[in-house]
C-alpha cells in the first residue's frame, strides 16, 4: 500500500488532497476443490490494483459565514483479467447558521461510473442530495430533512426518503437519548465489494440497495470515570439486499438480491480507557433476518461479539488481544436443497510491538490461537494458527 496526503492553507480556505495505491495478490482456493494442476491454479489467481485520488477545497470554518467543502475523487480498480471499475465523483457540501438555534446543511454526491467485466460493459450515474435543518438548544438536537437519490444505468430509479434524527442530553455527559427514522439508496461499487468478499465471480451483477426505512432508538454516555457505553435497537426494511451465495463445491460467489429483506437487532458496546495506557472493550451485535425470494442471508451470523484489550507501557511496548465470536449461520445449500451450516466459532489473537522510535518498530502476532477451522465465506477456510513477525519503518 502506498499513501500520500497533504494540506495547504490560505487565509480563508484549505486545499487538501490524497493518493492511495493498493496491490493485492491471492488465489481462489476452495476447500472442496480437487488437486489443482498448474494451468488451473494460475487461472484462479487474481491480482488487482486499486487507486484512490482525491482533492478538495474548503472554507476555514467560520460560524458566521456560509461554509463549503467541494471534493473531487477518482477511484479505479484494475485486475489481471483486464477487468476495470472506474468512478469519478464530485461532492459539494454547504452549511450555514441561520440563527443561534437553527442551522442548515446541504450535502451532495454525484458519481459517474464505468465498468468492464469480461463481456459485460456498464455505465452508471448516481446522485445523492440531502438538505437538512437542525435545531439546537440546551442539550437537544433535532434534525429534519430529505434524502434524494437517483440511479441510472439501463433503467432509472428514484427515491426520496425522510431524514429525522434527535438527540437529547438527559444527564450531562452521562446519558444521551437518541432516535431516528431514515431511508436511502446505497450505491454499490465493485471497487468496495472486492474488499468485503474477494471471491465474487468475474461477471458481477451490481445494483443499488434501497432502505425503505431504518428506525432506531438508543442511549450512550459515560458510565464512570473511564467507562463509556452505548445501546441501540433498530429495525430496517431493504429492497434488493445484497446476499453472497456460493453453491456446494463452488469457487466463486454469485451476487443475489432479496426483494423484501428485513433486519432487526440490538447493538451493545462498552469501552474502558485509562489515559490511553490501558484500553478494553466489548461490542455485541444480535440480529435477526427475514428474507423473501432467497432462502437465507447466507454467510451472515445472527450474533457477533468482539472483545479487545491493550496495554501501553511508556509508549514503547504495546501488548494487545482481540477475540471474535460468531454465532451459527447458514453458509450454503447442498444438491438436495439441505442447509450447509456452521456452528459457533471463536477467533483469538495476540499481538506485541516494541517501538524503538517514531519511525522504527518490531512486532509479533499470534493468530487463531485455538487453531479453529472456520469459514467467513463458504468454502474458504480462514487461516489456521500462525505466527507473524516483522519490522516496520516509516518515512
Amino acid at each position: 500500500v502506498y499513501k500520500r496526503q497533504g494540506e495547504y492553507f490560505t487565509k480563508e480556505n484549505m486545499l487538501k488532497g490524497g493518493l492511495r495505491i493498493k496491490n493485492s495478490n491471492y488465489f481462489y482456493f476452495a476447500d472442496s476443490l480437487p488437486a489443482i494442476n498448474p494451468e488451473f491454479k494460475d487461472s484462479i489467481r487474481n491480482t488487482f490494483t486499486k487507486v484512490d485520488a482525491n482533492v478538495s477545497i474548503l472554507r476555514n470554518y467560520d460560524p458566521n459565514e456560509v461554509n463549503y467543502d467541494v471534493g473531487l475523487q477518482f477511484q479505479g480498480y484494475f485486475d489481471r483479467w483486464d477487468n476495470k471499475d472506474l468512478h469519478v465523483g464530485i461532492a459539494p457540501k454547504v452549511n450555514w447558521k441561520i440563527t443561534d438555534l437553527w442551522y442548515a446543511d446541504i450535502n451532495s454526491n454525484l458519481i459517474f461510473s464505468n465498468s468492464s467485466f469480461d463481456t459485460l460493459q456498464q455505465s452508471r450515474f448516481f446522485l445523492d442530495i440531502t438538505p437538512t435543518i437542525t435545531f439546537k438548544m440546551q442539550g437537544l438536537s433535532a434534525q429534519a430533512g430529505l434524502k434524494i437519490n437517483s440511479f441510472t444505468d439501463s433503467v432509472s430509479q428514484f427515491k426520496a426518503s425522510p431524514v429525522l434524527r434527535a438527540t437529547f442530553e438527559a444527564v450531562p455527559e452521562k446519558l444521551y437519548l437518541k432516535a431516528g427514522l431514515l431511508g436511502e439508496m446505497h450505491y454499490l461499487k465493485y471497487y468496495d465489494l472486492i474488499e468485503d468478499n474477494r471471491y465474487i465471480n468475474r461477471a458481477p451483477s451490481i445494483r443499488p440497495m434501497r432502505d425503505i426505512y431504518n428506525v432506531y432508538v438508543g442511549v450512550d454516555g459515560q458510565l464512570a470515570k473511564y467507562f463509556t457505553y452505548s445501546a441501540n435497537i433498530y429495525t430496517k426494511k431493504v429492497k434488493d439486499q445484497l446476499i453472497y451465495f456460493n453453491p456446494e463445491g463452488g469457487a466463486y460467489f454469485e451476487m443475489l438480491y432479496d426483494s423484501n429483506f428485513t433486519q432487526s437487532g440490538l447493538q451493545l458496546a462498552m469501552t474502558f480507557n485509562k489515559n490511553d495506557k490501558i484500553r478494553a472493550g466489548i461490542q455485541g451485535d444480535f440480529r435477526s433476518f427475514k428474507t423473501s425470494n432467497i432462502s437465507h442471508n447466507f454467510n451472515m451470523p445472527g450474533t457477533k461479539v468482539d472483545l479487545w484489550a491493550s496495554y501501553n507501557f511508556a509508549d514503547k511496548v504495546f501488548i494487545g488481544t482481540e477475540v471474535y465470536l460468531f454465532g451459527p449461520r447458514v453458509m450454503s445449500v447442498d444438491s438436495a436443497g439441505a442447509d450447509i451450516s456452521q456452528g459457533i466459532t471463536a477467533d483469538i489473537n495476540l499481538s506485541a510491538e516494541y517501538r524503538f522510535n517514531k519511525r522504527f518498530s518490531v512486532f509479533l502476532e499470534l493468530n487463531n490461537l485455538l487453531d479453529n477451522k472456520w469459514q467467513r465465506w463458504y468454502n474458504y477456510q480462514e487461516r489456521p494458527f500462525d505466527v507473524k513477525g516483522g519490522l516496520t519503518f516509516s518515512f
